[in-house]
C-alpha cells in the first residue's frame, strides 16, 4: 500500500491550479496528499487553498518561510512537511496528473518492482503548451521501451552524458537513506540538475527504477522556459562544478539529447 505525497510550490495561481486539483481528486487509488507550499498569495488564491483543504483533509497549506525562499525553497520545505513513509514528487500549479489511473498504475508498478531498495522512480511525461494546448515533446529520462534497473555506475555514465530525469516524473523515495538531499538554493532555475549531479557525484549507493509509464502532463511557457539565458548560466555553472573542464561534454550533450527529441 503505497502512499503518494505530492508537492505543489504556489503564487497567485488558483485559476489555473484547478486543472492539478481536479487530475488528483479523480484518482482511483485515494491513498495521497497535496502540500502546498505558497509564496506570499494574495487573498482570492489564499481563500481557494482554504477552502479546498477543508474540503478535503488530504490537501495542506503551508505559507513559505523567508528561509526557504524562491521556488526550489518551497520545495525544501514541503520535504520537511510531507509524510516520510511515501513516495513524494513535486509538481506545478498548471501540471497535471496523465489520467484517473495513473497513482493506482504507480503503485502496482512499485509493488513489482520490489520498491525497498530503489531510491528514485524516474518515469514518462508529455510537456505541452498551455495556451495551445498542444503537445510540444516527450518527457523522460531515458528512452526505453521496457522498465531499466540502474545502479550508481549507470547513473553516473547517464548523467555525464547529458542525461537528466525531469523533475516532475521523478519519485523519491522517502525511505531512502541516500535521496533525502535539499535543493540549493543557489540555484534559482537548475537546482534539480545540480541535484541530480551532486547525487551522482556524492553517494555511495544509489539504485533508480526507469519506467516507461506516462504519468504526467508538463506545461510549458514556465520561467525556466522564459529566461533562457540565466539557465543556461546556470547549467554551465552546475557541470563546471562536478565536471571541471570536463563540463563541456556533458553540456553538449544535454542540448543535443533536447534536439533529438524535439526532431
Amino acid at each position: 500500500m503505497n502512499k503518494f505525497s505530492i508537492i505543489v510550490p504556489t503564487l497567485n495561481s488558483y485559476k489555473i491550479l484547478i486543472n492539478l486539483v481536479n487530475s488528483i481528486e479523480s484518482q482511483t487509488w485515494k491513498i495521497w496528499e497535496v502540500v502546498f507550499v505558497d509564496g506570499e498569495s494574495d487573498q482570492n488564491h489564499i481563500d481557494y487553498l482554504k477552502e479546498l483543504c477543508n474540503r478535503d483533509k488530504r490537501f495542506s497549506f503551508y505559507k513559505q518561510s523567508k528561509s526557504n525562499n524562491g521556488i526550489f525553497g518551497a520545495m525544501n520545505q514541503g520535504i520537511e512537511i510531507i509524510d516520510k513513509n511515501s513516495w513524494f514528487l513535486f509538481l506545478g500549479s498548471d501540471d497535471r496528473l496523465r489520467d484517473d489511473f495513473t497513482l493506482e498504475k504507480l503503485n502496482i508498478k512499485i509493488n513489482s518492482l520490489g520498491s525497498n531498495n530503489i531510491d528514485l522512480l524516474t518515469c514518462r511525461g508529455i510537456y505541452f503548451d498551455v495556451r495551445k494546448n498542444t503537445y510540444t515533446r516527450d518527457a523522460y529520462f531515458i528512452n526505453k521501451k521496457d522498465d531499466t534497473l540502474l545502479n550508481l555506475d549507470d547513473y553516473k555514465k547517464l548523467i555525464y552524458k547529458g542525461y537528466i530525469p525531469p523533475h516532475q516524473t521523478t519519485l523519491f523515495n522517502g525511505n531512502s537513506k541516500v535521496i533525502l538531499e535539499r535543493y540549493n538554493k543557489n540555484y534559482k532555475l537548475a537546482a534539480d540538475l545540480e541535484l541530480f549531479c551532486r547525487l551522482a557525484k556524492f553517494s555511495k549507493n544509489l539504485y533508480i527504477a526507469n519506467i516507461s509509464l506516462e504519468i504526467i502532463f508538463i506545461a510549458t511557457g514556465g520561467v525556466s522556459n522564459i529566461n533562457h539565458f540565466l539557465r543556461v548560466k546556470e547549467v554551465i555553472s552546475c557541470y563546471l562544478k562536478y565536471f571541471k573542464f570536463s563540463f563541456i561534454f556533458p553540456f553538449f550533450c544535454r542540448y543535443y539529447n533536447r534536439l533529438k527529441q524535439i526532431l
